[in-house]
């Protein structure tokens, strides 16, 4: 079971790196480089900025880390890819978007197949 976490997790990780290194190619100019190496480090420095700032920060409401996360990748996109601010923004953005369509896909259809953890099929009301 722990061999499957680990290539659920390490599956995760090249699919998120691989929509952001798709992305990044789509808004470089002509003639730019953009290697997968470098998506998948600034996914990693992205999920520890993200760590951090849900524990300094957590009292702070999600919409404020969500935006803070996407100002980080889009810095983080400009910093490594050398592109404008303006498109590494575009690219922080898209992302970020593609991510919670592709998350929330995922989440419907296995509620669908009935897939869920154990722990997530018990509702609010049933705790009480």
């Amino acid at each position: 079971m722990f061999a499957y976490g680990i290539f659920f997790t390490l599956a995760t990780w090249a699919v998120a790196g691989g929509i952001l290194w798709f992305l990044a190619y789509q808004f470089v100019p002509v003639g730019f480089e953009t290697p997968f190496s470098k998506a998948i480090l600034i996914l990693l420095l992205s999920t520890i900025f993200a760590s951090v700032a849900n524990a300094c920060l957590g009292s702070l409401s999600a919409v404020w880390l969500i935006l803070l996360n996407v100002a980080f990748l889009g810095l983080l996109v400009r910093i490594f890819l050398r592109i404008t601010l303006i498109r590494s923004m575009a690219t922080s953005i898209t992302f970020f978007i593609v991510m919670v369509c592709v998350l929330g896909g995922i989440g419907f259809i296995l509620k669908q197949y009935n897939y869920l953890p154990a722990s997530a099929h018990h509702s609010r009301s049933q705790k009480s």
